[in-house]
């Protein structure tokens, strides 16, 4: 039975069920797509055209994907993988009560090595040395290695009968493979950094590079953390336990904005290049020699669009401007701390996860940047306030004038 996907489900959601289906990035699906290429749905498990094959253009009629050429590791391992994908083994597919029996502890999914938690490793009040990055050849390799991994997380997920997630691979032997569109070799290099500070982070075994995705280039082969995000179990806490963890959520915070910046007044990532963020045009930010840079260019894209008059417009954007007149130190910096990037264990934190956005920042920009979409009355608004955030309600005032100003330019 095919089907087309019902109009009346709103354009987002459709765009991720396409997406999910075709395993084609959101970004490169326009809403004809969705209304031209059907979706089968005979099965529980419907089964999709290979990852390296990308549905064409509305107006080209689909085909079936070009025979296989022995052009590389990845075309073997895509040529396999349709070849079982065709034969359509659902058996495959299926959940098999019997295995968590059977099999060892350490192959299932909720297996995680011995961990380290908070206080049990002195914290660093220097940046630690890490590694630089390996070559692009071995990348590559451990590349192709990677998306063999992928493909085998389908089947894994579903022989236990647990949710199967692309950019986080769930896989056995305590292991997790990330592979988004943010992931970078920066977010490697922060990762490492972090860990060997005495915050725990999971440990990276491996990354790869893929150079047939570049809107997820890189993908990370890492530990997984043991314990559910604190933003699933934080209201269920009680008072002492909730202190102990926000204790060490400010531990945490004091310890990587307390590192010395090599070049002071820099704006950069780990690299000395550019930061991931995604509250700028292109989700790239700098780097910037001074914090006066990253004004201008934060009001370089305001817009008239949004406001319901010239004079709204003007007095939101002399509101962003007063941030001109604001010096801040520049800190190291999460760059998207939020309750679902920290993990909880028995009553402390297991893991702060998440590096893709850390870099140098002015100091008020870890507190800011969730407060632009969090109302200070709300449980996580007042608790960024509390762990230093009201300091910075100046700041938080003009950030939230540049994020009207601007929003048009990086939301889309």
């Amino acid at each position: 039975m095919e089907m087309i996907v019902d109009a009346t489900v709103g354009k987002s959601d459709r765009i991720d069920l396409f997406a999910s289906y075709y395993r084609t990035p959101s970004a490169q699906i326009t809403e004809m797509s969705i209304d031209t290429h059907p979706i089968d749905t005979d099965s529980a498990f419907p089964s999709p055209p290979p990852s390296s094959w990308i549905p064409p253009p509305p107006d080209v009629t689909i085909s079936p994907p070009p025979s296989f050429e022995p052009t590389s590791l990845q075309s073997l391992i895509s040529f396999f993988s349709g070849v079982i994908q065709r034969l359509e083994p659902t058996f495959l597919l299926r959940e098999i009560p019997w295995l968590r029996r059977v099999l060892p502890r350490l192959l299932h999914p909720e297996f995680t090595w011995q961990h380290f938690v908070l206080g049990e490793r002195t914290l660093s009040t220097q940046i630690p040395s890490y590694n630089r990055p390996i070559g692009p050849f071995t990348r590559r390799l451990i590349g192709y290695l990677h998306y063999g991994l992928r493909e085998f997380s389908q089947y894994y997920c579903a022989w236990y009968g647990i949710r199967h997630r692309w950019v986080l691979a769930p896989l056995p032997f305590g292991l997790v493979l990330k592979w988004s569109d943010g992931t970078s070799l920066d977010e490697v290099s922060s990762m490492c950094a972090i860990r060997r500070a005495g915050i725990p982070a999971p440990l990276v075994i491996s990354y790869g590079e893929h150079a047939s995705t570049p809107w997820a280039p890189i993908s990370i082969l890492m530990t997984r953390i043991p314990g559910p995000e604190l933003a699933d179990v934080y209201k269920f806490l009680d008072p002492d336990k909730r202190q102990q963890i926000v204790s060490e959520i400010h531990a945490m915070l004091k310890t990587i904005r307390s590192w010395p910046n090599p070049w002071e007044k820099r704006i950069y990532s780990l690299s000395g290049g550019p930061i991931r963020s995604i509250r700028v045009p292109n989700h790239s930010l700098g780097p910037f020699e001074s914090e006066s840079e990253l004004n201008d260019y934060l009001i370089s894209t305001a817009s008239l669009h949004g406001f319901k008059s010239t004079e709204d417009f003007e007095n939101a954007l002399a509101v962003a401007k007063k941030m001109q007149a604001l010096s801040h130190p520049i800190v190291f910096t999460h760059g998207d701390f939020a309750l679902h990037n920290i993990l909880v264990y028995d009553g402390h934190v297991s893991g702060f996860i998440d590096w893709e956005t850390a870099g140098w920042y002015p100091d008020y920009w870890e507190f800011t940047t969730p407060l632009r979409w969090t109302a200070t009355n709300h449980e996580w608004g007042s608790l960024l306030l509390e762990l230093g955030g009201s300091r910075y309600k100046a700041e938080l005032e003009c950030e939230l004038a540049i994020r009207a100003l601007t929003v048009d330019s990086w939301i889309f």
